[in-house]
């Protein structure tokens, strides 16, 4: 097993690559929990929270029902039957509120202290993307309980869409599956709330390349 490893990272240099950007990478001084700011760190922590959601996501995944006539069934059985299951769901509903509250505390930090100015101007477009992304993942998590107040946020927020000029109403029955909120609209959430983790995961590879490239932005 040593030597396959060995042989492992005589051709892809994973180890060396690991050790160079994790473990011995060394942030700037100035980064720290005490800063001038004392902001510094919310950018990793809505990393690690991001983490914490895949996986216990992942968790609940297992037991959940996508279908408008057992999804509260599955998540009452997650809650009541499954061995820790309602301590891994409050982890995903209240790691989902800690998480947007992180990346909104980053991003007013990088706004005020003008982190976002040449050469960074990539690191705040692709920062804003994650933004909407985040708040999309959020809100489709909201309604796959497919609860009273589920029902309704979906249909607050999907008649909301038809403000946009031409082609509202085609938006709203696109997101809805149809021209009411039934089970094509739960199945279409869903799926959103599957896709976007891996849309978010390319938006903060190329975020943190960024970031490698030019270095972190030093406190004004």
């Amino acid at each position: 097993m040593v030597k396959l490893l060995d042989e492992i990272e005589k051709r892809t240099g994973l180890v060396s690559i690991t050790h160079e950007e994790v473990f011995d990478k060394l942030a700037p001084e100035s980064v720290h929990w005490w800063d001038k700011w004392g902001l510094s760190c919310f950018g990793g922590l809505s990393l690690v929270f991001f983490t914490i959601q895949v996986i216990s996501g992942i968790f609940l995944l297992i037991h959940y029902i996508p279908h408008p006539d057992h999804a509260f069934a599955s998540v009452q059985f997650i809650d009541s039957q499954v061995t820790f299951g309602w301590f891994v769901r409050r982890i995903h509903a209240i790691g989902s509120n800690i998480m947007i509250i992180l990346v909104l505390i980053h991003m007013m930090k990088v706004f005020y202290t003008q982190a976002y100015k040449s050469p960074r101007e990539f690191h705040w477009i692709s920062g804003v993307f994650l933004l909407l992304l985040t708040l999309g993942e959020l809100f489709s998590g909201y309604v796959l309980p497919w609860t009273q107040m589920s029902f309704w946020a979906a249909t607050v927020v999907t008649n909301s869409m038809g403000v946009v000029p031409v082609i509202g109403d085609w938006v709203i029955e696109f997101i809805r599956g149809g021209a009411n909120i039934a089970g094509p609209t739960l199945g279409r959430f869903f799926m959103m709330h599957l896709s976007l983790p891996v849309v978010m995961a390319g938006f903060l590879g190329l975020h943190f390349i960024m970031i490698r490239k030019t270095g972190i932005a030093e406190p004004l």
